[in-house]
Parts: structure tokens; sequence; C-alpha cells
């Protein structure tokens, strides 16, 4: 029998919810891993210490947001949405996904800076955080085709290590099985003419062979937050994510080969100048129309994304490696106007007497953030004393490289005629880390694959 994924239904106000499935018959019966079998008992398997076990022996405050929870809310397209009904957990929205940032227990926050965040976020075991900026929050391309999401909460750097001092979040992508299966979840928004849909199918190929593909397409040119000058909104999105999955498990090797793109065009910041009477140059004071920013930068926000990861588990009869490899390459970019305000703008409300202070209304700032990111983590698991203990032993190497710049322009003048100035940063990040641990099991039943 085949078994179709659920798939995602997307209800909201103003949305319409186009759902469709895949389906198919067949007499092959499909393959039940042990997480499997223990999920139907009413257990929740998560790998929070790096390795396979049932979440009421994490010894941690820790919880796990499952497929079927997902599927309930309809989905999620952004952290805000997937991080939601988490205690504890404060998303940051400043309005654009390349600079919101996620806290956990009032954890410290970067915000405003080029600081890294404190909380560790993590793509199926592997570190994807850190650079100049946008990662301190996850990628769209990261809430794509996802099995499940492990919260935990609480300094966690003994196993996870990097930037984990407020807690980790670990988004565990869904692999490939060995069922014919698939899903899409569309919604269109009226009020900001948005489309976007998420979709995946998984095609058994041989014995122990399978393919997975996901996607993810978003089209929004209208939005809430308009700029007149230059005809375009904050808020509009477009772009798409790719994901190309090959699973082999055969005999002792289960490996999972992924690879994954993302040409994106995100909301971006926007401002809006609130000056009260009386301010030294502005004897009238200055409050912008809500809904209106005339600014004389265009707005504009990029996150593109290619990225590489090999899972490989051994099992050593007494024992299991496990491999996890990430290659990421992620490119931001955002403009804003550093002012908030046009050359005609400027003109009127200087016409008026409400501003006397000098502005320069073409001053603009373009930020750029590429940032390479190798993580290689190997540890190696298993149980000992008649699987009264638990223990594991591993090695975790990260290598990241950020190269940053600010682009500021500004009008030139006969006293200073520059255009603007390039204040550039670079950012190399090598660690290296060993790790272990050794747990008695307080019960039987707990299964390590």
């Amino acid at each position: 029998m085949i078994v179709t994924r659920k798939m995602l239904l997307a209800a909201a106000a103003g949305i319409a919810v186009l759902p469709t499935s895949l389906s198919a018959q067949d007499t092959a019966e499909p393959v039940q891993s042990d997480s499997d079998e223990a999920q139907e008992e009413g257990e929740i398997i998560v790998t929070a210490r790096r390795r396979e076990e049932r979440l009421s022996d994490v010894p941690t405050a820790a919880s796990v947001i499952g497929i079927g929870s997902l599927e309930d809310r309809g989905g999620a397209f952004t952290t805000g949405e997937l991080l939601a009904d988490q205690p504890s957990v404060r998303f940051n929205n400043l309005n654009s996904s390349i600079t919101s940032e996620v806290s956990i227990r009032a954890s410290s926050t970067a915000r405003a800076t080029n600081g890294d965040p404190s909380v560790g976020l993590y793509r199926n075991g592997s570190y994807v955080g850190g650079g100049g900026f946008g990662g301190r929050n996850f990628s769209r391309l990261d809430l794509v085709d996802i099995d499940r999401v492990e919260v935990l909460r609480g300094t966690q750097g003994a196993l996870y290590g990097r930037n984990a001092v407020g807690g980790a979040i670990n988004i565990i992508s869904a692999r490939p099985e060995f069922e014919l299966s698939g899903f899409t979840n569309v919604r269109y928004g009226f009020e900001n003419n948005s489309f976007q849909a998420q979709g995946a199918i998984n095609l058994p190929l041989s014995d122990g062979v399978a393919v997975r593909f996901s996607g993810d397409v978003v089209e929004q040119n209208g939005g809430f937050f308009f700029n007149p000058v230059n005809d375009v909104f904050f808020d509009q999105q477009d772009g798409y994510g790719i994901r190309g999955q090959l699973r082999f498990d055969r005999g002792p090797l289960d490996l999972v080969l992924l690879a994954e793109t993302q040409d994106l065009t995100t909301p971006n910041i926007h401002f809006q100048v609130d000056i009260p009477a009386g301010r030294p140059g502005f004897p009238g004071g200055y409050t912008q129309e809500q809904f209106t920013y005339p600014w004389s930068t265009a707005p504009r926000a990029i996150q593109d994304i290619d990225s590489f990861q090999a899972i490989a588990e051994l099992d050593l009869g007494g024992a299991l490696l496990k491999s996890t490899s990430l290659y990421r390459v992620r490119d931001s970019e955002f403009d804003f106007d550093n002012d908030g305000v046009s050359a005609p703008e400027l003109a009127r409300i200087r016409g008026l007497g409400l501003v006397t202070a000098p502005i320069d209304p073409e001053s603009g700032s373009f930020i750029v953030d590429e940032t390479t990111n190798f993580n290689q983590d190997l540890h190696l698991t298993g149980t000992a004393v008649d699987e009264r203990l638990t223990w594991l032993l591993g090695v975790d190497l990260l290598i990241l490289d950020s190269n940053f710049s600010v682009t500021t322009t500004r009008t030139p003048t006969v006293p200073n005629p520059s255009i603007g100035n390039i204040v550039a940063s670079s950012l190399e990040f090598e660690s290296y880390a060993a790790y272990g641990s050794l747990a008695a099991l307080m019960h039987q039943g707990v299964s390590e694959r």
C-alpha cells in the first residue's frame, strides 16, 4: 500500500486555500523504522543529544514541533509562524527576514549590530547561523518540507557549541522514504496579491534507493508598505527555493545526499520619521503620514543560498557512527534610505517651516554580506551494561568566513566632494571541538536508531 503524506492546509483571513495531493496504488509494504514504531506507540523521538531517543528521556527543557502540528496550523512560511506557540521563545520581527532574529529565555540579541546571535540555529544537526547579518534567523528555504523542529532551552554548548548559550533550534528536514508520497500547500492573499506554494514528491527508485524533491515559490508584488517615489512595496516578495535529496539505505549504511538553492527577493526593513516639534532643527516637528514612505533610495532586500549536505549513518553492530557534512553559501543584501525623505518631500516641509536642520535627502546605505559555512560533525554512540548506559563520543569542525560591507552614499558639495564611502570587514572563524556523554537509562525500550 502506498501512503500519501497528509497535505498541509492554510487557513487564515483573506487567504484562499488550494490544496492538492499525490496518491497512487501499489502492492509494496512501506518501510518502517524504529522511530516510526516508537511514534506509533505515542513516543516522540528526538536527536537533541546527537542520538535518537525519546523526548521524555532528554534531561533538558525541550519541545518538539512535529509534522502533525505543522499540518494542523496550515504549514509555516516564516520563522515567526513556525515558533509561534513555543514557550520562552521570542521571534524579534524586524520587518525583513534577513535582519530578524530568535531569542530564547530572554537571551541577549544582536539587534542593529553585526554581532552573532545567542541562539544556535541548526539544520539537520549542522550550524547555519552566523555571519555579518542574515544568520540570526532561519531562511525561507530552511522552512521547506520539514519533518520536525527540536527547540532546546538553556545553554547547549556541550553538544551543539557555536552560539548556543541561550538555546538551540534544530530543523529536521523530511528525508527520502521508500514509498511514493507527496504534498502541496498553496496560499493566496487577496489583500496583497500574494501567491505562496510549497510541495514535495518522494519517489522510490529501487530497493533501498529513493529520491525526494521539494520546492517553494512566492510571488507578491503588492503589499501594505508603499514607497511612492520608487513605486515599490517594502514587503514585496518574489523567488523560489529548490531541494533535491538522494537516499541510499542498504546493509549497515544509510546515506542521504542533499543539494538546494534559493533565489529570493524578501521584504525589506522600513521605518518612518516621527520628530516632535521644538527639537533642534525641527521647530514645527515632522511626522510622516501612516503607510507613506517618501524614500529617495529604493528599498531592496535579497537572500540567495546554495548548500550541500551529506548525512551518513553506519551501523557497526554495537555502535552507530554518524557523519554530517554541510557546505553552505549565503548571500544577503539590503538597501535603505538613511534619512527617510526624498528631495521633493524635504523641500515641501522646509517650505512649511517644519524643518531647518541640514538633511541630505540622497543619503542611502547598501549592505552586503556573503557568508560561507563548512560544518563537519562525526560522532559514535552506543549502549553498555545490558543497555543500561548510553555513551556518545564526537568531534566537530566549523569554518565560517564572512565578507561584510556597508556602502553609504551622499550628495557631493564644494567643501566635501565625496559621493560616499565603503566600510568593509572580514570575519574568519575556525572552531574545533571534541565532546562526549555517558547517561544511565531509567527504563528499557529506548530505540538507539
